[in-house]
């Protein structure tokens, strides 16, 4: 049976890329157009957040959650 290092494969495929969408991780350059939609309450009260008040709160969430933390690694 051939086993696959799921941890592998995502270390050698960071982007997925097809003709019409680009998947990436996140990066702290995209706080702008995070903020565009994290701020409207509308979207916010469909999601476990509350709307974000400034861009300095989205870049720090970005920085909590979606970036690793270079005190670990």
């Amino acid at each position: 049976m051939f086993m696959v290092n799921i941890n592998l494969v995502l270390a050698e495929h960071q982007t997925l890329e097809t003709e019409r969408l680009i998947l990436r991780k996140l990066q702290l350059e995209d706080a702008p157009e995070m903020f565009n939609y994290a701020s409207n309450p509308e979207v916010a009260r469909f999601t476990s957040f509350e709307p974000h008040n400034s861009i300095e709160t989205t870049r720090a969430k970005i920085a909590k959650f979606f970036l690793p933390n270079s005190l670990y690694h």
